[in-house]
């Protein structure tokens, strides 16, 4: 037989490939294998930033900072700025509501950073990315960890996969508070899951001092609790109610500490007419029934269609209560912010905590194996380009 011409010797009876050895590894241990692609979508932001004047411009000018001295502290701009400025010298509001001032942002991540900052020498900024950069960790993990014994471990690390490809996930890299609210919110769902209701609550109460998107978790913690727990009506609705409380906390204290210091306990909301424009309440529900936010037909519109949609359709197989505090999370951005002056640009960020979207992607292309990998490409573009044009302070989401 001429060389090169040999056939192939076939693996021995029973025994598989290495494909299928690595595919039952990685299916054997779905958190480790979420957290390892994870890793692999970091290395596509690691690119993002180093080749980002490559693909488009920076651009300069008044108001356009840089702090830092290695590549990964390009990745802190835009609303980064404020949390390093609470971190450094505490809450500020505006001379006006209309005058822009820090007290609009919520105070989970920037103390989180002053204590690790106080605890390690690390400066303010480099705590932020420690922080947000851990939970992101976090929440890659408990995503994997909660959704495994629902769908199994294909779908946990699927879901996990398009989280971390999503496009603006760079901002799970950054100093934002979408890490900090999904890792807390997804421990809140994993303790419901184990019937652990109090540490459920508490991890609600801790997401709402982040974000105040992350009442929808609460929501949903209570009607779970309410609508399906066990016992009389009567001690579901109380028992219901104290976890409601406790779920809420961050937020009731951070309005607490408001009203203490500045006489004001929902000065973080007037402080939003700096960017959202001074709109009243009527004004405010008529441009929500006109679906006056989504005529701009931008990129946040239009990732809020995609995502209620892809939501509605996961609907029928998800648990109702993470449908619910999906909705919720779609639902409070689009009536606050998206009926201002911002309307919903930053839309595409704001959808990194709706992770039943995720899920329910996940569920859609189980079964598409090509369709999977052209979806996850797509998104490693969209994250590479996304990750260059925010470090070069251009506008991301």
């Amino acid at each position: 037989m001429a060389p090169g011409l040999q056939p192939r010797m076939a693996h021995p009876a029973g025994e598989p490939s290495l494909p299928a050895r690595i595919g039952a590894l990685a299916l054997a241990h779905p958190v480790a294998t979420a957290l390892l692609v994870f890793a692999a979508s970091r290395v596509v932001v690691w690119l993002g930033v180093i080749f980002a004047d490559v693909v488009i411009a920076p651009r300069t000018g008044p108001g356009l900072w840089n702090v830092g001295e290695y590549w990964f502290h390009r990745l802190l701009r835009w609303d980064a700025g404020w949390y390093m400025r609470i971190v450094n010298q505490g809450y500020r509001v505006g001379a006006t509501p209309q005058a822009e001032g820090s007290i609009v942002f919520f105070p989970l991540l920037p103390l989180l950073a002053r204590g690790l900052s106080g605890l390690t020498g690390l400066r303010g900024f480099d705590a932020l990315l420690v922080v947000a950069n851990l939970a992101s960790v976090a929440s890659i993990g408990l995503l994997a960890a909660l959704v495994r014994p629902v769908f199994g471990p294909k779908v946990a690390i699927l879901s996990a996969a398009i989280l971390a490809f999503t496009p603006t996930s760079v901002f799970l890299s950054s100093a934002y508070t979408e890490p900090v609210t999904l890792a807390l919110v997804l421990a809140m769902f994993l303790a419901l899951q184990r019937g652990w209701l109090w540490a459920a609550a508490l991890a609600a109460g801790l997401a709402s001092a982040a974000r105040l998107t992350a009442v929808a978790a609460t929501a949903a913690l209570v009607a779970q609790v309410v609508l399906a727990g066990a016992g009389s009506a009567p001690r579901r609705l109380l028992l219901g109610a104290a976890l409601g409380l406790v779920g809420i906390s961050g937020l009731l204290a951070f309005m607490a500490w408001q009203a203490s210091v500045f006489g004001d306990p929902l000065a973080f909301m007037r402080g939003q007419e700096a960017w959202s424009g001074r709109i009243d309440a009527g004004e405010r529900l008529w441009r929500m029934v006109t679906l006056w936010p989504l005529r701009s037909l931008n990129p946040g519109a239009a990732c809020f269609l995609a995502y209620t949609v892809v939501l509605a359709i996961g609907a029928r197989k998800l648990p109702w209560s993470w449908t619910l505090y999906g909705a919720l999370t779609l639902a409070i951005p689009y009536a606050t912010v998206g009926t201002g002056v911002a309307g919903l640009g930053s839309m595409p960020r704001f959808v990194l905590t709706v992770f039943p979207a995720a899920v329910a992607a996940a569920l859609l292309l189980e079964h598409r194996p090509r369709l999977t990998l052209a979806v996850l490409a797509a998104g490693a573009i969209g994250l590479f380009i996304a990750t260059a044009r925010f470090s070069g302070w251009h506008w991301a989401g």
